[in-house]
This record gives C-alpha cells, structure tokens and sequence, in this order.
C-alpha cells in the first residue's frame, strides 16, 4: 500500500544540483506501465515490415490482450525484472525526477551509490507508514537526512 505517495525526497548531487525525487504514486507506476507496454508496441512496429498483414496483426491483438491481461502491471513479473535493469531504473528514474531518460542516465552514472541509497529510499518511504520514522538518506557529501 502507498502510504506516502505524492511526497518527494531532495537529493544534492555532487555538482551542487538539487534533485527532486517524488515518492511511488498511481501515476507514477502507470507512467511505467505505459513505458513498458509503449516499449513492447514499438518492438513489435520495428518488425513489421518483415511480416505479412495477418501475422502482424495476430501478433499484435497478442500485445493488446497481453496488456489487458495485466502483463506490464507495476509490480508485477515482468515490472519487477525489468527494475533490476539499468534501463528499468533509467526509466522510472526519469518518472520519478520529471527529466528526460538521457539525464537519467547521466545521474546514475555520475552519482553511483549515493543516488542508488536515495533511491530505495524513496522506494522504501513510497511504501511506508507516514509515521516510521526510521528512513534516512543520505546525500552525495555524506549529510544523512530524514
């Protein structure tokens, strides 16, 4: 359950940037649903040249029902998978922080473990009751903060 969804993290990177990070929310998780099930949609056109007419449209009512059926649904299998890649995080990075996926990018490259420690935590807070007061962050230069 999203106890404190809507809510946001700041986080300093290294260069002195504050980063907003808003907690998990339903449009949050349906912005990655949608970047999943988008994905899959542009995967299947890529190939749609080498198909014949029948065959891609099979194969895409395939897409459509697979995406009714709650296969792209946050939290689930393949959600899940693809958050353990740095293309998942990339994206629900960008959700996350409102900037485009190549900025993302750069700031998990540049801020490594300190962006990857606030980022559970804006998981882990997304998730939490509004009165734990036990998560913590904490910033590029070491600050922890509540």
């Amino acid at each position: 359950m999203l106890h404190n969804s809507g809510g946001l993290t700041e986080y300093t990177c290294k260069n002195g940037k504050v980063l907003k990070i808003k907690y998990l929310d339903l449009k949050a998780m349906s912005d990655y649903e949608n970047k999943l099930q988008n994905k899959a949609i542009a995967k299947l056109n890529e190939h749609r040249a080498s198909m014949d007419k029948q065959f891609f449209s099979d194969m895409f009512k395939e897409l459509l029902d697979r995406i009714s059926q709650g296969h792209y649904a946050f939290g689930g299998e393949l959600c899940t998978a693809t958050l353990k890649t740095i293309h998942g995080i990339t994206d629900l990075l960008s959700i996350l922080c409102n900037i485009p996926p190549e900025e993302a990018v750069d700031l998990i490259m540049s801020e490594g473990e300190g962006l990857k420690q606030v980022f559970a935590h804006v998981l882990n807070k997304s998730y939490s009751s509004p009165d734990d007061e036990n998560a913590t962050v904490t910033t590029a230069d070491g600050e922890k903060k509540s």
